[in-house]
């Protein structure tokens, strides 16, 4: 028999009778089924998709393996395996005991939120017991009031004129309130001696401090919100000292205009007409500084004392 004869055999061993003239299977015809058989297996391996991960049967199907494993798990067990999950099935509640269980849940639950309301009208009740101004008074009592602060304190450098040539004026602006209180703290030597607090509670409310003196003589504190005409003596005096600033920046930059082919004179003219912008905007709009000014020095004062504060 040719390689060819042979091939086609074995496709067609279905239509052989497998037994010879005697009526018994000869050996070729036993030869031709085994080879069928490896083949069979071959091509059913690399049609399937999923395979057990006990007994390696391979499947086409998710279902089918899903189906399989249930019972091909249960017959991989051990005996003491199969005795403790008897045993375990055994403890799992009926549906009176699962009534009961979900019926001490529902009063254990309705006591909880009982508690929760009363800690919550405890906690309602105890709000506002502590005025944040009053705690202003007692607690911060700065080195110097609020106009002497600006007399004083508020400064101005060249750097930040040259800051407002290359940004906005909102961005030099809070440029100076970075430098007048990180300096009005180094001069103090204290962490935050300045007259002019707020906080994350109070969005948009800035405090300030004035001083005095009572009839014994001794320096008294009164802090109250601050008011727009604060706030506009507060920016007239950084419009003041921006204005030195740039004159000075100009005194030592001069040998830049000189220079034909610099631009310096056209971001210095850029410079001003913003710094003018500042100067209309005082007595019109000033949310955006006092936004700044919030921004910059808001503190929480819940994370620094266990009180809720009254505003």
């Amino acid at each position: 028999m040719t390689t060819e004869e042979h091939f086609v055999d074995i496709h067609n061993l279905t239509t052989v009778t497998g037994e010879n003239e005697d009526g018994k299977e000869d050996d070729e015809t036993h030869e031709y089924q085994h080879f069928n058989s490896n083949v069979h297996l071959v091509i059913n391996e690399k049609s399937s998709k999923y395979c057990c991960s006990i007994c390696k049967k391979p499947y086409t199907k998710k279902d089918s393996l899903d189906k399989h494993m249930l019972l091909c798990e249960y017959k991989s067990k051990t005996l003491q395996e199969k005795q403790i999950e008897f045993e375990e099935s055994t403890d799992i509640p009926d549906y009176k005991q699962l009534v009961r269980i979900v019926q001490e849940l529902a009063i254990k639950y309705a006591k909880m939120d009982e508690k929760l309301s009363e800690i919550h009208r405890w906690v309602t009740r105890k709000k506002a017991k502590l005025n944040v101004v009053q705690w202003l008074n007692t607690h911060i009592v700065p080195e110097t009031s609020y106009q002497e602060w600006i007399a004083h304190c508020v400064s101005v450098l060249p750097e930040h004129f040259e800051y407002l040539m290359e940004n906005n004026l909102i961005h030099a602006i809070e440029k100076v309130y970075h430098h007048i209180f990180d300096t009005s703290t180094q001069e103090q030597d204290q962490t935050e001696p300045w007259p002019v607090r707020c906080f994350t509670e109070k969005k948009g409310v800035i405090y300030i401090c004035d001083k005095g003196f009572n009839e014994e003589g001794q320096t008294t504190v009164n802090w109250h919100p601050m008011e727009q005409q604060h706030l506009s003596q507060l920016m007239t005096k950084i419009h003041a000292k921006m204005l030195q600033s740039m004159i000075t920046w100009k005194e030592q930059n001069q040998s830049k205009f000189d220079d034909e082919h610099s631009k310096i004179a056209e971001k210095f003219n850029k410079a001003v007409i913003k710094f003018m912008d500042m100067k209309y905007t005082l007595d019109s709009n000033l949310g955006p500084y006092k936004s700044a000014l919030y921004n910059y020095l808001r503190n929480d004062l819940k994370g620094v004392m266990e009180y809720d504060f009254e505003f």
